[in-house]
């Protein structure tokens, strides 16, 4: 036992801080109803702002700390607060996506003000140690548990004896009532927002001299404490902090040398420990009793793309057509960079089928594309088998992954169905990536090109490329005039009244998956070609690391929802335009701007599609016609 003392301390540690972030992730959400993306890159926001101010402008410690943690955090809080407002009948897609562009907006103005590098950040607190049954504990980690226990007792209090918690719990339960006593239900979300801003900027802080100052490593690991939040059903502080101890502890003793050399298997998971939150996130939300996760119901936005006169929508797509064919040739510099973008096009097409058609949110994609791209390289440069066999064997096996991945789709919806899916890719990402399977040990794989018809040449490839995007648009567009594309649409508006008319929505659900995940499969194989490999890193907005799910949702946010159009412009954006700058800070600017934008589409962006296409009196009679609609596109029978 002795042996692993100094492990339960570090745990303890660790885990107090997981319960500090989550306890004000769930103060937003019990009081709101928008769960916030963007706590762990407030908390790594606040612990920058902390060193700019103490080691860059030499402001006394314990002032930087005030303003760190006292007002730059809740203010930003108070921007959270009013993004959330702008929310409040918002589908859960647009909710997820408004605090996704937030964490791209911050992470990518850090990156661009202090750069990529990681740097150490002294702790403001005493170093010291002392001694408690023969293990030595530092002054700081006693300070940072204690901090975390009694912020959170302070909260709980809050909510039990004080005027403000009454009303953040009448505002959970009925703000309309609220507002009838007297009490500003707005007024009483803007502080609570500021409230969990400032826990979340207090996490970071305290998180920030163990692991040093990186803007997409400190938001990650504040965002492990999305797993605390899950223990606590989101709701329950006691629970959530107790889950954050347990999770910390749990991981800290994978790292005590008397378990990871009896337990062999260890050995094999060396990213257990870092993985373990997202694997309790992932499991509690699948594995918990159907019903526990219930979100506030929203309405779903019936927004119909801007429709124009059919000889217009021929010579557009004559114009396009003529203008893949020349880039080849006008483009011969950037020919590689313009199939890519064609790749991108059918990776968005299978994230056109879930966003848009189904109205579920994946934050697994990059996933998807890598499993495809892995089996492709296997397939084809490891087992010597035809181009061919590769691309079906992508999509073959992306499909039981995605029919894994759509039984958080059966049992849960909208943020939590986000949840899971985000929990997934990462723990691919840290558990499987580096293992033979994927990308082994070097993280990276090799493929091949087609050997006939000159499709090996730069040329042939783009244009082979070009006609499986125009295939993959072809059939999002067939699948949405088809019987399935009704039955997602009905899905998307009332799942009830899809099940009351004799339609299985399980069945839906899953097949769209699959669907969507063979699609990316595709997507992953064609992506080994461009160049004649494919790496499990990378700092572009097309690497196949997790956090770039959240990436391109975001930019399929702001491009419209036509069929066609949408994943065309979306790859455009993503990959084509940003080859035109030169500027080095290129990649931190293309993230701020996909973050504002996305926040702009989900807050304005429907007030906006209505003002264009002028039908909003058709759009409030849609909505109100809810079951009926649902058994018109099915054609079931009663």
């Amino acid at each position: 036992m002795s042996d692993l003392l100094p492990f339960v301390v570090i745990g303890l540690v660790a885990g107090s801080l997981y319960g500090l972030a989550a306890a004000g992730l769930v103060l937003t959400y019990k009081t709101s109803g928008i769960f916030n993306f963007a706590h762990g890159a407030v908390g790594a926001a606040t612990a920058y702002i902390f060193y700019d101010l103490r080691d860059r402008q030499g402001l006394p410690a314990w002032l930087a700390v005030f303003l760190a943690i006292g007002v730059a955090a809740p203010l930003g809080g108070l921007v959270l607060a009013f993004i959330a407002s702008r929310l409040t009948e918002a589908s859960t897609a647009r909710r997820v996506v408004a605090t996704i562009g937030v964490v791209l907006a911050i992470q990518g103005g850090l990156q661009l003000r202090y750069g990529i590098a990681p740097f150490p950040l002294d702790t403001p607190l005493p170093t010291k140690t002392f001694t408690v049954a023969d293990v030595r504990v530092g002054y700081d980690q006693a300070i940072t548990f204690a901090i975390a226990v009694l912020a959170v007792l302070g909260l709980a209090l809050l909510f039990r004896v004080s005027v403000l918690g009454l009303h953040m719990r009448s505002v959970v339960d009925n703000g309309e009532l609220l507002e009838m006593a007297g009490t500003d239900q707005a007024g009483v979300r803007v502080k609570s927002w500021a409230i969990g801003s400032a826990f979340a900027g207090l996490s970071g802080l305290l998180i920030a001299p163990a692991i040093g100052l990186d803007a997409l490593l400190l938001t990650l690991v504040v965002v492990q404490a999305f797993g605390a939040a899950a223990v606590g059903r989101f709701t329950h502080l006691g629970r959530t902090f107790l889950g954050g101890l347990a999770i910390g502890v749990a991981a800290a003793l994978l790292h005590a040398p008397k378990i990871t050399r009896n337990v062999g298997f260890l050995k094999d998971l060396p990213n257990l420990d870092t993985s373990l939150p997202f694997l309790v996130l992932f499991c509690v939300l699948v594995f918990t009793r159907s019903g526990s996760f219930t979100e506030r119901s929203v309405r779903r936005e019936v927004r119909e793309p801007v429709r124009l006169p059919r000889a217009v929508n021929l010579a557009l797509l004559a114009a396009a057509a003529a203008g893949a064919i020349v880039i080849p040739h006008a483009f011969d510099t950037r020919v590689l960079v313009y199939t890519q973008g064609a790749v991108f096009i059918v990776i968005y097409a299978s994230l056109y089928l879930l966003v848009e058609l189904s109205n579920q949110v994946s934050l697994c994609q990059v996933a998807f594309v890598a499993i495809g791209a892995t089996t492709f390289s296997h397939v084809t440069h490891g087992w010597g088998l035809p181009w061919g066999f590769g691309v079906l064997a992508a999509a073959a096996v992306a499909v039981p992954i995605g029919a894994f991945v759509a039984i958080p789709a059966i049992r849960l919806s909208g943020l939590f169905l986000a949840l899971a899916t985000l929990g997934f890719g990462i723990l691919v990402e840290q558990l499987v990536y580096n293992r033979d399977v994927m990308f082994g040990r070097y993280g990276q794989r090799e493929g091949v090109r087609p050997n006939l018809f000159h499709l090996n040449s730069d040329t042939g490839y783009f244009y082979l490329c070009l006609g499986f995007g125009a295939a993959a648009i072809g059939l999002v567009v067939l699948i949405r005039r088809s019987r399935l594309g009704r039955l997602l649409n009905a899905l998307a508006d009332s799942p009830v009244a899809l099940a009351t008319h004799g339609a299985s929505v399980n069945i839906t659900r899953v097949g769209v998956f699959c669907i969507s995940a063979a699609l990316a499969g595709v997507g992953g194989a064609l992506l080994v070609g461009v160049t004649g490999s494919v790496s499990s890193s990378g700092t572009s907005a097309a690497a196949l690391v997790s956090f770039n799910s959240l990436l391109w949702l975001a930019v399929l946010s702001f491009v419209g929802r036509s069929p066609v159009v949408a994943p065309v412009l979306a790859a455009f954006v993503l990959v084509v335009l940003p080859s035109y700058f030169t500027d080095p800070d290129t990649v931190q600017w293309q993230t701020i701007s996909f973050g504002v934008l996305a926040v702009f589409a989900s807050t304005f962006g429907p007030a906006v599609s209505r003002w264009l296409a002028a039908d909003a009196p058709r759009h409030a009679d849609r909505i109100q016609r809810g079951p009926m609609r649902a058994r018109m596109l099915t054609g079931a029978r009663i």
